[in-house]
């Protein structure tokens, strides 16, 4: 029984396997298409100042003369995948970095779907059907680094509806999850995750009792209150 309890998963992530293997079919190759490009660049910007001279990448002196690094809602500098680059190298830490958060999607919406009481055949199908989704492909496949962001919406919305559930701890571990998302290259994620708490919110309000209302106002009002405490040092430069 513990065996076919888990069997699902392990499909699943077979599949992710398979998914993502064109990515380290060959990972001495550098990006040298679309977007991919641009944010490689980036990237790479938070890798050369960090391991060779040490520095907290705040500017980017190689583009245009210089410009902001830390302020640039395309650059990842606070990211934890960048943690995965500056230990690998680039460019072995940028697809560890992309598997990593296509992981964290599957994963994520798994655990998401455990939480609306789906059995464990249907939430490893919600998992594979979100982390292998076509948008991801496709914003990946172009290179969209920031695009991983909205990996972690799922785990978001878990721990709305938990906390809405009463499980209070939900409050912090959902404005974590969602300070990730705005140290993540947060251009596309953050806007879209503001909107999603809010109308989370609303739909978790609607036709329950009142007491589960104010729960589901006050998770969402608690994470955004939360996240720019969490992410103040980010979220203050990209929003000048």
């Amino acid at each position: 029984a513990r065996w076919l309890r888990w069997l699902p998963l392990a499909i699943v992530l077979g599949v992710f396997g398979y998914h993502v293997a064109p990515l380290w079919h060959d990972p001495r190759t550098w990006a040298a298409w679309w977007d991919c490009r641009y944010f490689f660049f980036v990237v790479e910007v938070d890798y050369t100042t960090i391991t060779q001279y040490h520095q907290l990448p705040l500017w980017n002196p190689y583009y245009c003369g210089g410009a902001p690094q830390l302020a640039n809602a395309q650059a990842a500098t606070l990211s934890p995948l960048t943690l995965l680059v500056t230990l690998l190298g680039m460019p072995y830490g940028y697809r560890a970095g992309y598997t990593a958060g296509l992981l964290t999607a599957l994963l994520g919406m798994r655990a998401y779907a455990r939480s609306l009481g789906l059995s464990q055949v249907a939430s490893a199908v919600a998992g594979a059907g979100f982390g292998l989704c076509g948008a991801f492909a496709m914003h990946l496949g172009g290179g969209h680094w920031s695009w991983l962001g909205f990996a972690m919406f799922p785990l978001v919305l878990r721990s709305l509806r938990l906390a809405a559930d009463g499980r209070r701890a939900h409050h912090v571990w959902g404005a974590v999850c969602f300070a990730i998302i705005v140290f993540h290259a947060p251009v596309y994620p953050l806007a879209y995750a503001v909107i999603v708490v809010g109308v989370y919110a609303l739909f978790e309000g609607l036709g329950r009792e009142r007491a589960r209302r104010g729960r589901a106002s006050g998770a969402a009002s608690t994470t955004i209150v939360l996240v720019f405490l969490l992410a103040a040092v980010r979220v203050f430069p990209v929003w000048e």
